[in-house]
């Protein structure tokens, strides 16, 4: 999406966004059915388009376009995954936060203003939280499943289902521990 700012006579567009993914385990996932990739960047989560193609010269030039960020996250997010084709969650490891994105179903990936964070888990975790894995799913009507871990050895596995608007609501269903904890 490029933004264009007109002011006295000059035009200013946004060509291009590029951010370094965060050097941590799980910074950035692919979904299939969305095309898209979703990455940690500090403390936004981008959205790329890895199939992205310009016209130059009457060529056609595949080229890998930053399409917008989501903002939510106070510290460096420490792991970004898709939960289905309309969810993303994120987490900011030492704020011990959980955001999930959604967008509604059949909106366009693409689009910045198409995604909310419809949930977001405050001191998720006691300690900072530098693990995330997902059971991704096809539909966000069926049950949803992820994981975090954190520093301090606890094993959290959270459940959820998004309604027809695409706001997921989350429960902790479990949690393990591990380490000194025991």
């Amino acid at each position: 999406m490029v933004e264009a700012h007109h002011s006295a006579g000059v035009r200013v567009e946004n060509l291009m966004i590029a951010a370094n993914a965060n050097t941590v385990f799980k910074a950035l996932d692919f979904d299939r059915k969305a095309r898209l990739v979703a990455y940690a960047a500090s403390n936004q989560v981008l959205i790329l388009d890895p199939f992205h193609t310009t016209e130059s010269e009457g060529h056609r030039l595949s080229t890998p376009k930053v399409l917008f960020g989501l903002t939510g996250h106070t510290t460096r997010i420490n792991a970004v995954q898709w939960l289905t084709p309309n969810i993303i969650v994120s987490i900011g490891g030492d704020e011990k936060v959980i955001i999930a994105w959604t967008r509604q179903e059949g909106a366009a990936a693409n689009n910045p203003d198409n995604w909310k964070a419809t949930c977001r888990l405050q001191d998720a975790h006691d300690s900072t939280i530098n693990y995330l894995t997902t059971l991704k799913s096809e539909s966000p009507r069926e049950d949803l499943y992820f994981t975090t871990m954190c520093s301090a050895g606890a094993l959290k596995l959270w459940t959820g289902a998004a309604d027809a608007e695409g706001t997921l609501s989350v429960s902790l269903k479990s949690t393990l521990l591990f380490g000194r904890n025991l």
